[in-house]
């Protein structure tokens, strides 16, 4: 049976390169998605969080060992235990139930956002929000239902700014930061959109996490946030999330807070 997704190892080091299925006792199996600028394959070093978490470990001295999947994927095959942890998540009641969190590697902020000439206060009554996959939906969802609203779950977050730019869904609920860099091709061929600033705004946390069934979970995250707070006194995380230094806003000229 073929593998159609490529096993990477980024270590002290060394990048990232091919390597076959063995892991050494140095070496942590973990498992990520597309989530860009903060994680996927196609980013430099798989994103800015991937270079958090190699960092957290080479500071002890450890490989991370890396397989990008579908987010759904990775996490069940992450509960399954194919891989010691997965990354990044924020927390809700399902997760915490399952997994522990380590502490936390970057803060953002989720928001609804409509094209720029939609008309404010949108009427949300039998139109579309686009949330992917495998991304937390308890706040939108309870937001969609209340306003008599329906779910669109495609692929990527990609997939939901393209049906926005083509009028098929009217509101994408994302990261600010990653909509800012997965609409870069978008607006260049005239998306504008804008963030509406409801009550389903909100901060989150990202977090590695691993799997309470593991073995030794709490000692994994207790090992990784000594990496992560050494990491951090070193000033390689703040180097390595200096392009966010400005916030994803400030460098999105096309985009404009509305505030209802």
């Amino acid at each position: 049976m073929s593998i159609p997704w490529r096993r990477l190892l980024i270590g002290l080091g060394l990048g990232i390169g091919l390597c076959g299925t063995a892991a050494p006792a140095d070496t942590v199996l973990l498992a990520t998605g597309d989530y860009p600028p903060l994680a996927g394959e196609g980013e430099p070093d798989g994103g800015l969080l991937t270079q958090v978490v190699v960092a957290a470990y080479a500071a002890q001295g450890v490989s991370v060992r890396l397989t990008y999947l579908p987010w759904q994927r990775g996490y069940n095959e992450t509960l399954s235990g194919f891989y010691t942890g997965t990354f990044p998540y924020v927390k809700n009641a399902e997760r915490e139930a399952l997994f522990l969190f380590s502490n936390s590697l970057h803060t953002d902020t989720i928001r609804l956002f409509a094209l720029s000439n939609a008309t404010l206060p949108v009427r949300w009554s039998g139109k579309s929000i686009c949330v992917p996959l495998g991304y937390g939906i308890q706040q939108i969802q309870a937001f969609a239902l209340a306003n008599a609203a329906r779910l669109e779950r495609p692929a990527s977050m990609v997939n939901c700014f393209q049906l926005l730019q083509l009028g098929r869904v009217q509101g994408v609920w994302s990261s600010e930061i990653v909509a800012e860099q997965v609409t870069r091709p978008l607006r260049a061929s005239g998306l504008q959109y804008k963030p509406l600033m409801l009550e389903v705004d909100y901060p989150v946390d990202y977090y590695l996490m691993v799997p309470r069934v593991h073995p030794d979970a709490a000692g994994v995250i207790a090992r990784f946030n000594t990496g992560l707070a050494l990491a951090r006194k070193s000033g390689a995380v703040k180097k390595i999330l200096s392009p966010l230094a400005l916030g994803p806003l400030a460098s999105a000229g096309s985009l404009r807070a509305t505030s209802l």
